[in-house]
């Protein structure tokens, strides 16, 4: 399967619900709080999958958790 570009994206979640919900543009904040983000971004679809997420640091998949993230 080829990438494909974010009109493409926008299109199809549109017009056959392809992602739902759907954000057309990137979201790094909410109520002035930074969030990890979600939306149309020019690499794609960042997606949310749920309210708990880790964040890799490096090769050997070290996290940290979520409240140190800010």
């Amino acid at each position: 399967m080829t990438i494909k570009s974010d009109r493409w994206i926008r299109r199809m979640a549109l017009q056959h619900k392809l992602i739902e919900p759907f954000e057309p543009g990137q979201v790094k904040e909410v109520a002035g709080r930074r969030v990890a983000s979600y939306g149309t971004s020019s690499y794609g679809y960042d997606v949310r999958c749920s309210t708990e997420f880790k964040i890799f640091t490096n090769i050997n998949s070290t996290s940290r958790p979520t409240r140190a993230v800010g």
